[in-house]
């Protein structure tokens, strides 16, 4: 072999000796970042399982992971006016209440129910339909009850007519309703009950949410809501309230509702879930 050859065999052995090195090298670093890796994390855990905890409830790790929770109470505005929206302290509110997770209904309710001192006094003469029917053809809601009755329901409607109910902007109540259940909530223009058995008619010639009323008898529970408690964690707004209700018969249950919500940059909240707990 020439001096040449032996030359360039030499500077293979050294690139290649170079590459094993380098190779070398990466795994050692590898080894070394997932070291104090986990040494910290240990640390991280010693530290943690030897800072006393007084209530044994995991508070001390969610406080680290998710942030202090504040605890609030109905002084707090934004508590006070969430409590009053969404307090399940009548037979229908309950009903809305059990579906609110998953019913447009409920939402809507719930968003009549934010929206019902912003109602004003509009003109039955407005509306389109100023007596709705039911699948079976029967009266289900009018826009007045204050009429005088007559066999002809020309001249009922039009003495209905002359009277006056309460309504509010679709415009408004749509915006209500994004604001508490948010931008992403399906949103239809539904009716739906806003006292047992009276009817939230929406009315495409008005463009306006409007009572209409019926004549209806009802025996229900007898349902008391109490303020149990709300907490503040990061963004998120938890109220627990307590209920009891009573049947009829007398029959009585205890049980309490957790409500999430989120707070958002603009300072409102959106709904989240509702979660219920027996006693």
């Amino acid at each position: 072999m020439s001096y040449k050859d032996e030359l360039v065999v030499d500077k293979k052995k050294e690139k290649h000796k170079k590459r094993r090195k380098n190779s070398s090298n990466e795994v050692l670093n590898v080894f070394i970042v997932l070291f104090i890796f986990v040494a910290c994390m240990s640390v991280f855990y010693v530290v943690i399982t030897r800072l006393e905890d007084t209530n044994n409830d995991g508070r001390l790790i969610d406080e680290l992971f998710k942030g202090k929770m504040e605890e609030l109470d109905l002084t707090n505005e934004d508590v006070s006016m969430l409590y009053n929206i969404f307090a399940e302290d009548s037979q229908l509110k309950l009903e809305y209440g059990e579906k609110i997770n998953k019913s447009i209904h409920s939402k809507l309710f719930f968003t009549f129910n934010a929206l019902r001192e912003e109602f004003k006094e509009v003109s039955c003469d407005e509306m389109g339909l100023v007596i709705l029917y039911d699948e079976s053809n029967y009266v289900s809601a009018m826009c007045s009850m204050d009429f005088q009755e007559t066999d002809k329901i020309e001249n009922k409607e039009k003495e209905i007519r002359t009277r006056t109910t309460y309504g509010i902007s679709e415009k408004k109540f749509k915006k209500k309703y994004k604001e508490l259940f948010g931008e992403d909530a399906e949103y239809k223009k539904l009716d739906f009950e806003h006292s047992l058995g009276q009817i939230m008619h929406y009315d495409s010639r008005s463009d306006m949410y409007v009572k209409y009323y019926n004549e209806v008898e009802s025996n229900t529970e007898v349902i008391s809501a109490a303020f149990k408690d709300a907490t503040l964690r990061s963004n998120e707004l938890t109220i627990g309230i307590n209920y009891v209700t009573t049947t009829m018969a007398g029959a009585k249950r205890e049980y309490y509702v957790n409500y999430t919500f989120k707070k958002l940059d603009d300072h409102k909240y959106k709904f989240l879930e509702r979660k219920e707990v027996d006693n």
